[in-house]
Order: structure tokens, then sequence, then C-alpha cells
């Protein structure tokens, strides 16, 4: 590898080509990039490219337009929507608005195959020099090179685009190690060597003034380090930001919180910038002194790795009781502290379908190199399952999953087996022994090369029409869904499972909002096939999935993930132990399970709407039953004579594209089932469960989808109108 290319952090053994696989996709074909920045004074890892570059290597500008771009990136991952911040700049201030358009392509360098294209227009404001634009590129497979193409005012720039001859480069799988986020500043920075020199997790550094734009940004990553008076200032100073990092904590992250105090001290000043105390405490209540416990914070028990379900996160505001904060830790003969918890070293609550875990000052010394021992205990709770990518999302969108025939959609796209034997029982007699005696009838048994064929024809166009029809033309969608709603402050989660099955796709493709994350769920059977499928991606009023994202009358799943602002609510009324709830969540409640802020359990049937419903009492029993039964009732599960065996045990060709990724571990399907887990205390006072007809905060991309056999429920938090 060239020397420009090089980039060695001390202290961090092989980071430098876990950093290069995903910097130098920021690669134009046929291009020579130099090295414009390397700063590691203050441990924030940036590399940047640019070109052209002159024969010293230093950047310049094309002879015909005047312009250069340049490409960087700041961390890494394994899968996700990467970000890559693209920048064009011109020699001097342009005379008028100019509009840029960048086309990404990137794919195998063995076969030059191309298999993500990401598009995305910008302008260059009159009077300036320069314009930015950070492209989300999503990154399914280890890509291992990549092309560019410029367009200036709807002209393609050929001086600062890759047209042939795609320059190739390493791309290292990270399996190493969790990819974390680590955000310093010059009053902390002694904690970052302890996280990087650990084997387990590849550390990247990025500046504490500096938040992330959009919570997307930060998919690749498998959890965020920070410090309280950080979160305290980015509250105040970095509102907007700061409320993507949490949305990236709600939508399934691992927000890791250092240096809260020996005793936890700090731990107020972390509550009070996530807004996590009650809304509805009464001055009073806010003055009494809480336990830990009481607060929301928990240890987590220590189970050795046997515990890799989220049955402990059981509502917004906390977890599981596992082991109670207050209680000493058994001691054994020799008085000595059984280690039965993680008291000593962190605590963790639940925020959203994320995690907050707050470390100790004893936990992570400052300029300890040595994390073996935080991270085994990680390992023995199950936070440990949260930290890989693939194992929290269910699914590696660039492998075959061996679930992938549990979602389909129930009498869709299958044979028509009865149809097609009839005919073809018809055609047998029709075309031997009915033809071969009306043609010898006839004295005219030449014919017969002549009605064979074109029997055989009509007889397979009608097979071939009658699949058409009883499919239809139109698009189908299964889908499965948990929308986690936190009414009390306007925001809202949703993890969706899609299936769809298209008579014929539409030309246009699926059109997702901006805020959404999609994921192919690919079938186990021909993952290869499938991991290997170009795709396109147009960003600009809308997530534009173009070319390769739906096929027809070919089965198609995605997971996808939402994080936003929502208004969707249902207001409840209280009086005279009756309670009433207005739907305004956008879609049909079909059952409603409520309990209020004193314990108290209704419930309810078919709210429309826009409509107010009455729901009776119930006891606490029933209602978890109800849930219980609807769930199950409901649990994706393999056609009839469609067994896991036959998918375990078939021929794989290219292994290197299918991966058991079970859906069933998902943050999806774990959610779900830790509602009626026997280790949840059921519903928390003031949170409801409602089972809706549609999705309230899923984006199928088609507004003339149907939806067929799909499930979908809201979680939510509430108060009082």
């Amino acid at each position: 590898m060239p020397d420009q290319f090089q980039h060695v952090r001390p202290g961090c053994p092989g980071l430098a080509t876990i950093i290069v696989r995903f910097f130098l996709l920021a690669i134009f074909s046929s291009m020579s990039f130099g090295l414009l920045n390397q700063n590691t004074a203050n441990a924030v890892d940036v590399i940047s490219f640019a070109w052209p570059i002159d024969n010293k290597g230093n950047p310049t500008f094309t002879k015909k337009s005047g312009l250069r771009i340049s490409a960087s990136s700041v961390f890494g991952g394994n899968r996700g929507y990467r970000p890559m911040q693209i920048t064009v700049s011109s020699a001097k201030p342009v005379t008028g608005d100019t509009q840029i358009t960048v086309r990404f392509l990137a794919g195998f360098s063995w076969d030059q195959h191309e298999l993500i294209a990401v598009e995305q227009d910008f302008e260059m404001r009159q009077g300036t020099s320069d314009a930015t634009v950070t492209m989300l590129v999503p990154q399914y497979l280890d890509l291992d090179f990549a092309n560019c193409e410029v367009w200036i005012d709807g002209r393609k720039d050929k001086e600062l685009s890759g047209t042939s001859n795609a320059l190739t480069f390493f791309a290292n799988n990270q399996s190493s190690g969790y990819a974390a986020l680590f955000f310093v500043s010059k009053d902390h920075h002694d904690h970052f060597d302890a996280f990087s020199q650990n084997q387990e997790i590849a550390a990247f550094a990025h500046q504490s003034t500096n938040l992330p734009e959009d919570w997307k940004h930060y998919s690749t990553l498998d959890l965020v380090v920070v410090y309280p008076d950080d979160l305290k200032r980015w509250s105040v100073t970095a509102s907007a930001r700061f409320a993507h990092l949490l949305r990236w904590v709600r939508a399934g992250g691992n927000l890791w919180v250092v240096e809260t105090g020996a005793k936890y001290e700090k731990l107020e000043v972390v509550e009070k910038a996530l807004l996590l105390s009650s809304p509805e405490q009464t001055s009073q209540e806010a003055q009494e002194p809480k336990t830990m416990a009481q607060r929301g914070w928990y240890p987590l028990a220590l189970t050795h790795g046997q515990t890799d379900s989220i049955d402990a996160i059981v509502s917004l505001e906390g977890l599981h009781k596992l082991s109670p904060l207050d209680t000493p830790s058994p001691k054994d003969a020799l008085g000595n502290s059984l280690a039965g918890d993680s008291k000593d070293m962190f605590v963790a609550r639940g925020y959203g379908m994320g995690t907050l875990v707050a470390f100790s000052d004893s936990a992570i010394k400052k300029g300890s190199t040595d994390m073996n021992a935080t991270m085994a205990t990680i390992n023995q709770t199950f936070l440990g399952s949260r930290l890989d990518w693939v194992d929290r999302h269910g699914n590696n969108p660039g492998a075959g999953n061996l679930e992938f025939g549990k979602f389909l959609i129930p009498d869709v796209g299958t044979a028509p087996v009865l149809e097609f034997q009839l005919l073809i029982t018809l055609f047998i007699l029709a075309i031997g022994p009915l033809n071969y005696w009306l043609l010898k009838r006839r004295q005219r048994l030449p014919l017969m090369l002549l009605t064979v064929p074109a029997a055989a024809l009509v007889t397979t166009v009608i097979l071939f029409a009658y699949g058409f029809v009883a499919d239809g033309f139109g698009v189908r969608v299964r889908a499965r869904s948990i929308t986690i709603l936190d009414q009390r402050l306007g925001e809202a989660v949703c993890w969706a499972r899609l299936s769809y099955y298209a008579g014929i796709a539409p030309s246009k493709g699926l059109t997702m909002p901006n805020d959404t994350l999609v994921y192919p769920i690919l079938p186990a059977s021909s993952g290869n096939r499938h991991a290997l499928q170009s795709r396109e991606v147009l960003w600009g009023d809308g997530q534009k999935l173009t070319r390769g994202w739906l096929a027809s009358r070919t089965p198609t799943q995605y997971l996808t993930i939402s994080a936003r602002p929502s208004a969707r609510k249902i207001s409840f009324q209280s009086s005279n132990e009756n309670l009433t709830a207005t739907n305004q969540l956008g879609t049909k409640i079909l059952t409603l399970i409520v309990r209020d802020h004193e314990g108290n359990f209704y419930m309810g049937n078919d709210i429309d709407a826009s409509q107010t419903g009455s729901l009776e009492p119930s006891e606490s029993l029933a209602a978890i039953l109800e849930l219980r039964k609807l769930i199950t009732e409901n649990d994706p599960e393999f056609p009839a004579g469609l067994e896991m065996a036959q998918l375990t045990n078939r021929s794989r060709g290219y292994g290197y594209f299918d991966q058991d990724s079970p859906n069933a571990e998902s943050l999806l399907e774990d959610y779900i089932g830790s509602l009626i887990s026997p280790l949840s205390d059921g519903l928390d006072h003031g949170v409801y469960i409602a089972i809706t007809a549609e999705g309230a905060e899923v984006s199928l991309g088609l507004e003339d989808a149907t939806e067929s056999a799909s499930f979908h429920v809201v979680r939510g938090a509430w108060s009082y109108d």
C-alpha cells in the first residue's frame, strides 16, 4: 500500500487497515489522491483525499472548470449507512449558483461489478468558493473499489469523474471488535487509550465539539462513549444535534457514560441532560431522595453469557430489576464479596430500544490500557449480545438469512400446484389420444408436427396467465413492526420487517423517508445471487430506492429502522373510575391495553382513527393473557412443507454469502417478546400497548401497496391530557 495511505494511531494496532478500508471508498476511478490532513494531536482521526493533485502531491484545480473535489470520513464500522463528506471547491468564488450532482459507485474489483450507486445534488452558492454535502452510502458488503461521477450544472465534468480502470484497494473485514465512537476534548482524552487498546473494541476518536448532524451517521457504530459534562453542554449548546444522538440510542444504540463518580454521583447530570425524570412528579416528590433503583438505574446480573435477549428491558424508563442496587453483594465464608452483579462497575437502564450504561470511576481508570476485566463483565450480561451489529439487527444484510422463509406473504408467489396438475392432465389427454384420434380420422396425421408445439405453447401461456392473475399485478406487503412512542417528549422509534411481492415491479422502485434505514434480508438458499444485486439510491426529497430494490414476482424482504419526532399519540381522559382514549395514531386500533398511573388496567377494542372509545377496567392477568394470545398467534413461522432443516442441509454454494443471523434474536423480536416475557413485571404505570391495523410510523415505500397478514404493535408512554 502506498505510503500516502498509511495512517496509524499510536497504541491502536491494526487500526490503519480498518480505517483505510472505509476511507478509501472515497477514492475515485483512475485517480491518484493526495492525503490532505492527518490530525492526531487531539486524538481525532481524519483522513481526507482530494483530486486533482500536482506532481508534488499537493491539491490543485482542474484546468477546464477550475474545480477540485475531496472526500473524507471520520469513523468506521462494518455495516450501516456510511457518512462520506464530499466537498467541491473552486479556485475563485463562483459568479452564480452552481448545481452539483455527485454519483458515488462502489463494488468488487474482481469483476468491476458496481453493487451500490448513490446520487445526491447540492449547490455552490453565488460568491462562495466551496460546497459540502454529507452523502450516506449504504454498505452491506466489504466493497473494495470505488468510482465517482460529477455533473456541474447538468453537464458531466470528465476531469472530476472516474470513467475506467477503477482503482482497487484492500478491504479488510473489521471482525476484531465492536465499532466505538469516543467523544474526546482537551479536558477528556485519557480514557480513549483504554478503549482503543482492547482487542474487542475498534475505537474511533471524535471531537466533542462537533456532533454528527444526523442520527443515521451513527448507524455503522455499536456504541458511543461520552462524559456527563459533555451531555450537559450539548443539551444546551448543540440541542439539535444532541437530539439526533439520542434518537440513535432510542433506535437501539448503546450509549456508555464514563467517569460518573465512585458511587455514580454524576448520574443526576445525565438524567437532567436526557430528561429522564418524570414530568409528572410533584415538587415535593422531586425533593424526596430516591434510591438508584427508584430512579431507573439497575446493576445487571452476571450470567456468564447465558442471557442473550432483551427481556430485561420492559419499559421506556428502566430495566427489569434483576438485582437491587442498594442491597450489599453476598459474601463468602471469608467475608469476600461475591461478584453476583455489576453494581461496582456499571449500572444500566433502557432508553427506547437502546441502553444507557453508566460506568463508575473504578471501572475504567484514566490512562489504563487494560479493559479486559470490564469487557469480561459486560459479556457476562445481556449487554454483550447488544454490542454486535448483526446480533442486534438479527440480520447480516450481505448474507443469506435462514429465517427468510418465516415471513413470506401467505398464498402469494407460490406455484399453482393443483391447477398445474389439472392443466397438465388435460394437456396430456388432449395432445395425445384425442389429438391423434382426430387427425387420424381426418387423415392428417402429419399435422401433429404443428398441433403438439402449438398446444404446448397455449398451455404454457394459460399457466403463466393464471399465475399473474392469481397473484395480481400490484404490490403486496406483509409487515411486522414495533413502534415506541414517548408522548411526553414527542419522539418515536420504529423497527419494521417488510416482505414484498410485486406482480409487476413499479418502475420507480421504492421511496422511503430520509429518516429511515433500509437493510436487505436475503434468502439463504440463494443469498449469493441476491447479495451481488446492484442497487441504486437517490437522495433528495425522500430516499428513492430505484434500481435493484424490488423485482417482479420475487419475494423480497427488508428491515427498516426509523427515529423521528412524532405528534402521534393516544389521549386519555379519566373520570369517575372510567378511562376514555382518543386515537391520534393515524390508524385503527384493534386492541388497546392500558395501565394508568395508579396501576389500574383497562382494555378496549376497535377504535377508529380520530375517534374516542371507552375502556373497560380489567384484571392484570386478563390483560397480559390477551396480549400474549395476540402476539403468539402472529409469530412468524415457516409455511407448511418448508422446514429449517431443508435450509440448513442444502448445498450452500458460496458459503461466504450465507450466515445464520436469526431475525428471532433481533431487537424487533426481542422487544415484542419482552412485552409478554415471564421475566417482565408487566406494563409500567402510564404505559399502553396498542395492536393497530397499520403501522403508526411504518413506511412501506409505495402509496398503493396492499398489506396482507401484517402485525403492528405500538408501545407508548403517556400522561393525562
